[in-house]
C-alpha cells in the first residue's frame, strides 16, 4: 500500500481519504479535480497535504477533516474553489503539528481560525479575507506572509498585535520577502 499517492491522474467523485481506506497513508497531493462531492480527510498519520486547484461541491468537511489530522506538518493549497458554499464561510482549523500552512489564491475562503501551537509560517497570499484569526498561546513565533492579499483591518490588528507575529513578522508584499 502506497504512503504517497497523487490524484493527478485520476478524477475522483469525492475526495475521501480516512483511517478505514488508506490508514497508512503519509503524503497526500490531489491536483485538478472537478466538482468534488465531499471533503475528507481523516488520516491520523498524515503529514503532508497539497491541494491544486480542486473544486468542492460541499465544503464543510474541510475544516473538520484537516483537524483530524493530528500529525499534519504541512499544508499548501493552491486554488481551492467552493470553500464559501453551504453557509460555511467560517473554517476552523486545529492543527497541533503544523508548521508551514499555505493558503493561496482562495477566492471564496473569507473566515478563518487556526489553533496550530508549532506554527511558524502562514502564508494567505492572494486570498480576500475579512476574519482571520490565531489562536493565542505558546509556540514559535510565526512569520505571516499577505503578499497580493485584502485582509479586514481586524485581521491585520489581531495578526500584528498577536505575541507570536507582531509587526516585523507581518509581511505584506512579496518583496519583503
Amino acid at each position: 500500500m502506497s504512503t504517497s499517492p497523487a490524484s493527478n491522474t485520476c478524477p475522483l467523485r469525492s475526495i475521501f481519504f480516512t483511517e478505514v481506506n488508506t490508514p497508512n497513508l503519509v503524503t497526500l497531493s490531489i491536483a485538478g479535480q472537478d466538482a468534488a462531492e465531499a471533503f475528507n480527510v481523516s488520516l491520523v498519520e498524515l503529514t503532508h497535504l497539497d491541494i491544486y486547484r480542486v473544486q468542492l461541491l460541499d465544503p464543510r468537511g474541510f475544516g473538520p477533516s484537516l483537524s483530524a489530522c493530528p500529525k499534519l506538518e504541512h499544508f499548501w493549497c493552491y486554488k481551492l474553489w467552493g470553500l464559501g458554499l453551504h453557509n460555511s464561510s467560517m473554517h476552523k482549523l486545529s492543527l497541533p503539528m503544523c508548521a508551514v500552512l499555505t493558503l493561496c489564491r482562495l477566492d471564496e475562503l473569507s473566515e478563518i481560525e487556526i489553533e496550530a501551537p508549532k506554527l511558524d509560517r502562514l502564508d494567505l497570499e492572494a486570498c480576500c479575507l475579512d476574519h482571520v484569526r490565531l489562536a493565542a498561546g505558546p509556540g514559535p513565533q510565526v512569520k505571516v506572509i499577505i503578499g497580493g492579499a485584502c485582509i479586514d483591518a481586524a485581521s491585520e490588528d489581531h495578526l500584528t498585535e498577536h505575541p507570536r507575529v507582531g509587526r516585523h513578522n507581518l509581511i505584506r508584499e512579496f518583496e519583503d520577502l
